[in-house]
């Protein structure tokens, strides 16, 4: 069984403050777009995890490992071998690591008949990872409390090019959350493709300002992409990913260097 996890872009990030848990109280929109892995399992005598591709470069066991894990423990499922191929880049902003462990609690379900609903499935996610929940439905939701909180959102940006560009920064979560400007909160239902000339205006990414101060090649990716055209662009999650939405496909040339990705959505 093979299957193809799709990143995720955020639109608006604000930090509401920290949590007794030592996790953030946090309020986005995230929205899928198809930069994307490919995730191969099948039954096998022995759990093996193969990784492929780019990025490569991983501490400890991968998010696929660890709900292996976790619902072999629970659910009795046997053992498989698991082939990850990295397409979409790693502590990014673009929960890479997160749709990895969705879709193999997706696939886990369906391969074994385990039945599970998606409050179930969103349940198992959360445990991994605090935007995993997002990946099981991989449609446009309103983030909140520490991610997992999700409420549908009616958001599309049907016909608009996306252009997502990583420059191979990695930004340490701890740090970022160290440094980012709270501003408060926006409202989520305020925000329509209708008027997206005024997002730069309604919406904010809390991790965005402290950056671009510190890594002032990523300001020049938005920098950059506003003077394109771009109606709006901003940094994704906690970066180094940033992302424009342009009403035509893009013309202008990118930095060879960065892995980047283009799509009409």
């Amino acid at each position: 069984m093979i299957t193809f996890p799709k990143a995720k872009i955020n639109i608006g990030l604000q930090i509401l403050g920290k949590r007794e848990d030592s996790f953030h109280e946090i309020q986005t929109i995230m929205y899928p777009i198809g930069w994307k892995d490919a995730l191969e399992i099948i039954p096998s005598e022995k759990n093996k995890f193969y990784l492929h591709g780019i990025s490569l470069s991983l501490e400890g066991p991968s998010t696929c490992e660890n709900i292996l894990e976790k619902m072999q423990q629970r659910y009795g499922i046997p053992n498989v071998e698991i082939h990850l191929t990295k397409g979409i880049p790693s502590g990014a902003g673009l929960g890479g690591g997160s749709a990895d462990a969705a879709y193999t609690v997706k696939m886990l379900n369906e391969l074994f008949s385990l039945g599970l609903g998606d409050n179930e499935l969103e349940e198992l996610c959360a445990e991994v990872g605090s935007d995993c929940p997002f990946f099981v439905k991989s449609q446009p939701q309103i983030c909140e409390g520490r991610g997992e909180i999700l409420t549908p959102h009616s958001l599309s940006l049907s016909g608009l090019w996306l252009v997502a560009i990583n420059p191979k920064i990695h930004i340490p979560t701890g740090e970022a959350y160290s440094n980012a400007n709270h501003s408060g909160s926006f409202d989520p239902n305020k925000i329509s493709a209708d008027n997206i000339d005024d997002w730069k205006n309604l919406l904010k990414n809390d991790f965005q300002e402290f950056t671009f101060e510190k890594y002032p090649e990523i300001g020049a990716i938005k920098t950059r992409m506003d003077k394109s055209g771009a109606r709006y662009s901003a940094l994704s999650g906690s970066g180094s990913t940033v992302f424009g939405l342009f009403s035509e496909e893009p013309r202008n040339t990118w930095p060879s260097d960065h892995q980047m990705w283009i799509e009409k959505l």
